[in-house]
């Protein structure tokens, strides 16, 4: 999952776990001394971000989310997420509807549902029963999942940023959802000498227009080693391997990995996953 958020996580919920886990002896644990000019800039633009706050009507917004979602035999999806309120200061909530759109990997719209979330509610939703794809088949489905939450009055957001979770015969990995997008992506993959299992780049296409994507695969230095062309259907999403992007990657190079950039037409979101389908192991991550 997303280390930065992890130990956001660990601050406002967990403190004594963080606290137990800094190193003395490691410098980054330590507090910088005295204070520099990065921190009088910080601390300016937070108080001045306070006053306009504090000044500023309040006004009633939604928040849209997305994440992919695969299932099959071997692995399954959920999106979990929870209505309580922030841990420090008096900063009410409020009802949420949350409204689903699920789009297959070509982009065809399958099911559309809707729910409410009540303050201090937590929920876990199965997107095999969300989108009607079979959890016994042994192909495996995949597509995008789009979350949109309407409060019903004016509140703070909370805790309301879920998270989805890939669930294996004997592994689960996680991450919270985001409403990344972009037109310019890069990537790291390399090829593990322990694992077994593959790594992807799972895109989908936000644009109604079909996508047109290039892909250049480069060496640690930048030097491209060689580059691909692909397209992404109109809210369609893919899961591409290094072979899937560029067929005509020499075995070696492939082993080694490398740095991939992606430059794409349309707005794109863009997640990192590894999977061995045989031993369940998983990870996954957004840009």
């Amino acid at each position: 999952g997303c280390r930065a958020c992890e130990l956001n996580i660990k601050e406002n919920f967990f403190p004594g776990e963080l606290d137990e886990s800094r190193s003395p002896n490691f410098p980054l644990s330590r507090k910088r001394p005295g204070i520099d000019m990065r921190s009088i800039i910080t601390d300016t633009k937070a108080a001045a971000y306070k006053w306009i706050d504090s000044h500023a009507p309040s006004k009633q917004r939604t928040f849209l989310e997305g994440f992919p979602f695969l299932v099959s035999n071997r692995i399954r999806t959920h999106f979990r997420i929870m209505n309580v309120p922030y841990p420090v200061g008096d900063l009410p909530i409020a009802d949420q509807n949350i409204d689903f759109k699920l789009y297959s990997a070509g982009g065809n719209l399958l099911a559309e549902r809707w729910f409410e979330l009540a303050c201090g509610q937590v929920h876990t939703y199965d997107l095999a029963e969300l989108s009607g794809f079979d959890p016994s088949s042994t192909e495996l489905q995949f597509g995008y999942c789009l979350v949109k939450l309407t409060p019903k009055a004016l509140c703070y957001y909370g805790s309301m940023r879920g998270y989805f979770e890939f669930r294996t015969p004997n592994h689960a990995a996680s991450v919270h959802v985001a409403n990344f997008r972009m037109k310019s992506m890069r990537f790291f993959l390399y090829r593990s000498k322990v694992a077994k299992g593959r790594h992807y780049i799972v895109l989908h296409n936000h644009g109604a227009k079909q996508a047109s994507l290039d892909a250049y695969l480069c060496d640690l230095k930048g030097n491209v080693i060689t580059a691909g062309m692909f397209e992404l259907p109109g809210l369609g999403t893919g899961m591409y391997s290094l072979e899937d992007m560029f067929p005509r990657l020499p075995t070696a190079d492939a082993e080694r990995g490398g740095l991939i950039q992606v430059k794409s037409t349309e707005s794109t979101a863009s997640f990192s996953l590894f999977w061995d389908s045989d031993s369940g192991q998983i990870a996954v991550n957004h840009h």
